[in-house]
């Protein structure tokens, strides 16, 4: 616990100590010298300045006004709660009762001398008990200088007092001067210290956006001063000049200047006003002008009689936080003007003009005073336009460019009015809509007439003719103006809906205000909209519902809604095809619209599959308005709106925007929505035709050979494999050349069987099944396959050309068994070639075996199928035939004839030309055909007599032969037994046939 700030020995242990002392407060001050605590009026005293601090407590507000001349402000208010003049653990309980023992004397014996005592004609009053009047006295010093900042005396006079009170002698070295002050003169003293509390808080309170507004103060100020307003604003490296040629100050409206009071003659809240009623002068708007810099100099004229005194550098010095200094200031001031009008001449007008000059003396002042310039730039040609009075305006900025605003003529078609405005020597038409009644005015997003563009978005939407600097996210692209309008204070928005009973006029008229505007704004855009050009730019409905008040959240949600309905079915979004309405459109989706790289592409692809979305430079724009209006009823393409799109076309060729689609899908995957390839046909193939993922490979080293065989022979395979420009990162598997090799197998060992016949498949299948026969790694190939397939495509008539592949390592192209295949169907067809064929192509077919047989792989086919040509030209198994050794033709003859006359004895003797290919070189010698011949002579048994046999011929030109080939003897040995036997018994005979046979 603290020290006693009196004894300064014990602990301040003592609570609610009036450093003032209360009896007196509450029978002096209280009205009626009422006796009851803390209820009354009271001033705070300070020997070093002539102010007072006033303050009340639990009085009423009508007894409060009628003592005082005025209401009490918030402050005031806000202070009454407090109790007064009291402090907690200053001093403890002893020195307390040393407070009391001086009190009580001074109460009880000094103070019934002039309290409730007829003083009149007295100026004086002589006590003679000076040490309870100067104790007393000095205790209420003494505890205030402690318990108050506010009183800065030296610490050695504190301290002086303190030994003085703890003495009790009455010390009389320090002056001490009681003067009784009247209650005028208290007012008096107390209304100049509220006017600076009111500017010193004022100035504090002082944000960045009442820099902006703060220029627009001066404006107002000005053209409320005439009906030819001219301004001139000069913004130097220190100062920023404003310049009017309005009507001079009255001393009325100086004195409201130098206090910070409104001079407007406004009695009440108003709910409507006449035009020419001031919006407002020299109130607590102009306080705002104090971002420029609290140092004003001002030069102009002081109304005086039918003329005028000029004020030169008439200087308003504001730079404090005392508001002792700053009230010393504005009574200076007032007595200045006093002695202007006492002393000075009075000049007969024409009255110069006002000028202030704000000295921008901290950083602040002057970012704030460039800024306002700056924004004059946008803002002033429509303050130009809505307050007629306003005739030119001339802007120099720091950097000495010379901006003039002159206002020009004003016209009118049909509903749609214009004013110009003359910037130097460009000039600017504002487009504006007014009611009937001329309550409202909207000014049009227009740069020219019926052409549409965005206003600033510095620029604020509500205007009460100028801006209500606050209102720039007001959420549309227009500005309503109403001299009608009930702004808040800070004039940064408009009463609407709240819960505050006191403002429910306000809200109720301005909101009636802002439904009359908007059915000017339907009105006018549902009959135009197509002859305006850019209609977008009408389009922005965005009031902020999201707040945290709730009843004005409602409002504007309603308000919002209203606005929507309307705009909905106005036709405002261009497309191809022309203007829709915006519920016939279709809008991409503000998800697709955030990578700025992909927009290009996106909105190529939305417009090739949609006629009725908006133009490429308007879908961001429209998509970001739609997306603010938040309607079910609205389409949206997103992702999964493309892929359907995409699926439903079918085929890659059939979508003229490759690149665009391959952006597309890029960007699916990095955006995280490579779902939808496995949920919708989106891949092509290498065919162009849209697969799902799941159903798609990644081709490896398949060069387009092999792709355009399989086309053929396993059409189902390549529409698996991915079109290499669509792979990206995606999870394919691999499809190898040894995964092609046993698809391709399992595909031709379907079509092709062991006994298959080329007529038995199609033309373009066998040729595929050549062509993929054909590859070799190396085209200077010549191996046993690579020769015998050649022969094939001879046979069938195709290019012969080796097909190089080059090999690749650990993933080798295996086509033996498809050549298997193969050489298996040309062996089954060539089987069947007649004798005709054979004999015209012996060397073919000596060149397909002298190949072929020999290889181990083909071995097996060459043995057991009908390729090898007998000695009729007929093509037979090599195992049915037998090696001819040098039969004669004329034995075979006889064998043919009388042996197997069904089944000739050549069909089973190897073509003499192709004995070498067979693999087991089984001889047919001629005894083994005349061994059979002869005993098909003689085994017959019902043959007895030569001369009855039905051989007979053959066997006698045996004999005969016998003479003329010695061979002859080998081959019949049988015959050549019986020669003679045959003979005598053909001699005993007939003899006729002797002639035939003439033995040595």
């Amino acid at each position: 616990m603290p020290i006693c700030k009196l004894c300064q020995e014990r602990e301040a242990n003592k609570k609610n100590t009036h450093y003032l002392t209360d009896a007196i407060i509450r029978t002096c001050l209280n009205l009626g010298g009422a006796n009851d605590r803390e209820k009354g009026l009271y001033f705070a005293l300070d020997n070093s300045n002539p102010f007072i601090d006033f303050n009340f407590q639990r009085l009423d507000e009508l007894t409060l006004e009628s003592t005082i001349g005025r209401k009490p402000t918030e402050d005031e208010i806000e202070n009454a709660k407090s109790i007064p003049f009291s402090v907690d653990y200053v001093f403890c309980s002893q020195c307390e009762k040393l407070f009391t023992d001086v009190e009580n004397p001074f109460i009880n014996d000094i103070l019934p001398h002039f309290r409730k005592n007829d003083l009149t004609g007295h100026d004086r009053l002589n006590e003679a008990d000076i040490i309870t009047i100067r104790n007393f006295f000095y205790i209420q010093i003494y505890r205030s200088a402690v318990c108050e900042n506010i009183l800065d005396f030296p610490e050695e006079f504190v301290e002086k007092l303190r030994t003085i009170i703890l003495a009790q002698g009455g010390d009389s070295s320090i002056p001490l001067s009681i003067i009784a002050l009247s209650y005028e003169d208290l007012s008096e003293l107390n209304d100049m210290k509220q006017h600076a509390d009111k500017i010193i808080q004022g100035i504090k309170k002082l944000e960045e956006n009442d820099a902006n507004r703060a220029i627009w103060e001066l404006f107002q100020n000005a053209i409320d001063l005439s009906e030819n307003s001219e301004i001139t604003i000069a913004l130097t490296e220190d100062h920023l000049v404003f310049r009017h040629n309005g009507e001079p100050f009255t001393p009325m409206t100086l004195d409201c200047l130098f206090k910070q009071v409104s001079s407007k003659t406004l009695e009440e809240r108003k709910i409507t006003f006449e035009d020419n009623e001031p919006v407002g002068q020299y109130g607590t708007g102009f306080i705002t002008s104090h971002t420029f810099g609290k140092q004003i100099e001002i030069n102009g004229a002081l109304i005086k009689d039918e003329g005028y005194v000029a004020l030169n550098n008439f200087f308003i010095d504001r730079d404090t936080d005392n508001w002792k200094e700053l009230g010393q200031r504005i009574r200076l001031l007032k007595k200045e003007v006093a002695r202007l009008l006492k002393d000075e001449n009075t000049v007969l007008p024409p009255y110069p003009d006002t000028e202030f000059s704000f000295k921008t003396v901290t950083k602040n002042n002057k970012d704030c005073a460039i800024k306002a310039v700056n924004s004059l730039q946008t803002i002033l040609p429509y303050v130009i336009t809505l307050n007629p009075r306003l005739k030119k305006v001339t802007v120099k900025d720091l950097s000495g460019s010379t901006t003039v605003y002159q206002r020009k003529d004003s016209f009118s078609v049909d509903k749609l009015h214009s004013t110009s405005i003359l910037i130097n020597q460009d000039c600017v038409d504002v487009f504006y809509l007014k009611s009937e009644d001329n309550k409202i005015t909207v000014i049009l997003p227009f740069s020219s007439s019926l052409v549409a563009n965005d206003l600033s978005n510095e620029l604020p939407k509500l205007f009460l003719f100028y801006p209500l600097v606050g209102t720039q996210d007001f959420g549309i692209n227009y500005i309503l103006h109403s001299r009608h309008f009930l702004p808040n204070e800070p004039r940064n928005g408009l009463y609407l809906k709240s819960n505050n009973e006191d403002n429910q006029n306000e809200e109720e008229a301005n909101r009636n205000l802002i439904d009359t505007a908007s059915q000017l704004i339907f009105e006018y855009v549902g009959s135009n909209a197509k002859a305006i050009s850019n209609p977008i730019k009408l389009a922005r409905i965005n009031f902020k519902t999201e707040s945290e008040k709730p009843l004005l959240n409602e409002y504007f949600r309603t308000l919002k809604a209203s606005w929507i309905e309307h705009f909905k079915s106005f036709p405002l979004v261009e497309t191809k095809t022309g203007n829709i309405v915006v519920s016939k459109s279709v809008f991409i989706d503000t998800t697709l619209l955030r990578d700025s790289d992909v927009f290009d592409a996106i909105f190529t692809l939305v417009d090739f599959f949609w006629d009725n979305t908006p133009l490429k430079h308007l879908t961001k724009e429209w998509s970001a308005i739609i997306d603010e209006w938040n309607l079910n009823e609205i389409k949206y393409v997103g992702y999964r709106d493309l892929a359907l799109k995409i699926k439903e076309v079918g085929n890659l060729a059939n979508i003229p925007h490759i690149k665009e689609l391959k952006t597309l899908y890029q960007h699916l995957i990095k955006e995280g929505h490579g779902d939808l390839f496995n949920s919708f046909e989106l891949l092509p193939n290498i065919k162009g035709e849209f697969r799902l993922l799941s159903g798609l490979n990644n081709n490896i080293s398949l060069p387009q050979e092999l792709i355009e065989i399989a086309d053929i022979i396993m059409p189902d395979i390549p529409k698996r494999h991915i079109n290499s420009d669509f792979k990206f990162d995606l999870d394919l598997n691999p499809y190898t050349r040894k995964n092609y090799t046993t698809d391709i197998n399992v595909a031709i060992g379907e079509k092709i069987k062991d006994k298959t016949l080329a007529a038995e498949i199609v033309s373009d299948f066998l040729e595929a099944l050549i062509s993929y026969s054909k590859i070799s790694p190396s085209i200077e190939s010549n191996s046993v396959p690579t020769r015998l397939i050649k022969l094939i495509c001879d046979y069938y008539s195709f290019d012969s050309s080796t097909i190089e592949i080059p090999a690749v390592k650990d993933d080798e192209l295996d086509n033996r068994v498809a050549q298997r295949r193969l050489i298996r169907l040309f062996l089954n067809d060539l089987s069947k070639a007649n004798s005709e064929w054979v004999g015209e192509n012996l060397q073919f077919l000596e060149d397909v075996l002298e190949i072929g047989p020999s290889y181990y792989d083909y071995e097996e086919m060459f043995s057991t199928l009908a390729v090898f040509p007998n000695q009729l030209n007929e093509l037979t198994s090599q195992n049915f035939l037998k090696v001819d050794d040098n039969i004669p033709e004329s034995i075979k003859d006889i064998y043919d004839q009388i042996v197997k006359p069904n089944f000739p004895i050549r069909a089973n003797l190897i073509h003499k030309e192709f004995t070498k290919y067979l693999k087991i070189q089984d001889k047919k010698t001629v005894r083994n055909l005349t061994e059979k011949i002869e005993t098909v002579f003689f085994e017959t048994s019902q043959f007895t007599s030569i001369e009855n046999h039905p051989l007979k011929e053959y066997i006698i030109d045996i004999i005969q032969k016998f003479k003329i080939e010695a061979e002859y003897e080998k081959y019949f040995p049988v015959v050549f037994s019986k020669r003679s036997s045959i003979l005598v018994e053909l001699a005993d005979g007939d003899d006729s046939n002797l002639t035939f046979f003439k033995f040595s």
